[in-house]
């Protein structure tokens, strides 16, 4: 016995974005779930997957998404219950499992919890990915709340979120952020205490901030690039043994868009070189990856507090290419969010 899934995906790095099928196979091995959907998120990592995805075969796109789970394996039939509503994300590039109207989860590798109450299943299907990996980031930073603070993509969804948790987990007294000029009220309204505008002479800026406020205790990238990561020790207080730059997308620019071209291979191998060298002048530097260990120390803070998830737009199943334009265009601010559930009804 199959269930058949409606996905959207492709076959490798240069066939087009398609909506099409998968097939889970019926009894699941151990480990498995399987979660009827609601909605799902489509992120940046899916472009980059698909630029760098060189061998043909059926791979379905998508990291977070939220819904009802169908399916147990017997050797989760103790943890998990048909019906139980959850919120999941696969962290792997190549994962086990794969998200579509129906989801195959391996609850091992990637994160599976209850839908926090407060959410609509709109947010319930975005908060995933941009909460863990802004979580797994402030774990390994160096924060001290009356020192500034400084987040590198204050308008992206993973900068929105890092605001948010260094005001209300870090208690964080002056959290500055980069954005556009016309970001900067959107950017305020996560938390964010000033901003700095990216768009012409940011090492300027920063180190003008730096000599004239004070130094920031950590820096926290969601955005990638080299411009500030060239200029963090003269900009960074000492870290008491803890990373102060933490990057989520490394060297890689923006202006690359999602090719995987030879300043994509040649950043990754820069950012390792910063990560041994760097405590040499002052500053200690990691790549976060996202990860299942935020589950339970997260999942009570989401129940305690009030967090604002940044949604972009949301599109129904039949306009998920739409949804795929959206976020290649890198125009998103917020989260680009498929709906599943308006097209079953």
């Amino acid at each position: 016995m199959n269930i058949v899934s409606r996905t959207i995906g492709f076959e490798s790095s240069s066939s087009p974005v398609l909506l099409g099928e998968k097939d889970i196979s019926l009894p699941l091995a151990d480990d498995y779930v399987v979660v009827e959907l609601d909605a799902m998120s489509l992120n940046p990592v899916d472009m980059k997957i698909k630029s760098m995805r060189l061998f043909s075969g059926n791979y379905a796109a998508g990291r977070d998404f939220t819904g009802t789970i169908t399916h147990v394996a017997a050797n989760l039939q103790e943890k998990y219950n048909v019906g139980d509503k959850v919120s999941g994300c696969l962290h792997s590039m190549f994962p086990k499992g794969f998200v579509g109207s129906y989801t195959l989860v391996n609850v091992q590798a990637d994160s599976l919890v209850p839908v926090p109450s407060q959410f609509s299943s709109i947010e319930a299907a975005a908060f995933p990915l941009v909460f863990l990996t802004a979580w797994e980031m402030l774990e390994d930073a160096f924060i001290d709340p009356k020192k500034p603070v400084l987040v590198l993509g204050g308008a992206t969804a993973v900068g929105t979120m890092t605001i948010q948790l260094l005001k209300l987990k870090y208690n964080a007294e002056h959290v500055v952020a980069t954005c556009s000029p016309r970001s900067s009220d959107y950017v305020k309204s996560f938390g964010a205490d000033e901003t700095i505008d990216y768009t012409s002479d940011l090492q300027g800026k920063l180190r003008h901030y730096a000599s004239s406020q004070g130094k920031f205790c950590s820096i926290l990238d969601a955005v990638g690039g080299r411009e500030v990561a060239c200029i963090a020790g003269h900009i960074l207080h000492g870290s008491d043994g803890k990373f102060n730059f933490l990057s989520v997308a490394g060297d890689g620019s923006k202006s690359e868009k999602y090719a995987l071209n030879l300043g994509t291979v040649t950043g990754g191998f820069t950012m390792l070189g910063r990560s041994m060298l760097g405590r040499f002048w002052g500053v200690r530097y990691k790549l976060v990856r996202a990860n299942n260990s935020w589950m339970d120390e997260g999942s009570k803070f989401l129940r305690d507090t009030t967090i604002k998830v940044p949604i972009d737009s949301v599109y129904p199943y039949e306009d998920a290419l739409k949804a795929w334009d959206k976020v290649e265009s890198m125009r998103a601010r917020g989260k680009v969010v498929v709906e599943f559930k308006a097209v079953d009804e």
